[in-house]
């Protein structure tokens, strides 16, 4: 089993920031206005579901000082003044180049982490476009799963397995 040591710096930055910047792309390419703050949770839950993981690499990712590490990388990319659809385009385009490096990393340095990589980030996008209802009023009525979520999370999916 793989720990930060086993990579260098950029590749555990991407193996790190990729499931945070995954879960933001997915909010945001949601319109659930309050549900935002489900989202949220749910993103962190995600990440912090890896504790009680088989893989020591996911137990890594999911402590306190690499998911704070996560959280920090996502702050310092967002600009003030963007519009949502910029801010959309900037997470699905950052998502993608990173869980692409990120997995080809781990397919690289640590094959038998890759696929429990790749089923919890994706685990994770589709917790947070569960989280909160789209389209509704104050969290009622609305669909699920937005139809821009779905793209979202296929998007996701489909840089992990070309990697």
């Amino acid at each position: 089993m793989a720990t930060q040591s086993d990579f260098s710096a950029d590749e555990w930055s991407a193996i790190r920031n990729a499931p945070h910047v995954a879960a933001l792309a997915v909010a945001a390419a949601g319109s659930s206005g309050l549900g935002t703050f489900k989202e949220s949770f749910a993103a962190m839950e995600g990440v912090m579901s890896a504790q009680k993981s088989d893989s020591a690499l996911l137990r890594e990712l999911a402590t306190r000082e690499q998911a704070m590490a996560g959280q920090t990388f996502l702050r310092q990319q967002m600009t003030f003044g963007m519009t949502q659809q910029q801010m959309v385009d900037k997470l699905q385009t950052m998502a993608s180049e990173q869980l692409a490096a990120a997995v080809r990393a781990l397919n690289a340095k640590a094959p038998a982490d890759a696929a429990a990589y790749v089923t919890w980030v994706s685990g994770i996008a589709t917790k947070v476009s569960e989280a909160a209802s789209e389209g509704g009023f104050l969290g009622f009525g609305g669909e699920r799963i937005s139809a821009a979520e779905t793209a979202m999370i296929d998007k996701l999916k489909s840089a992990m397995n070309a990697a």
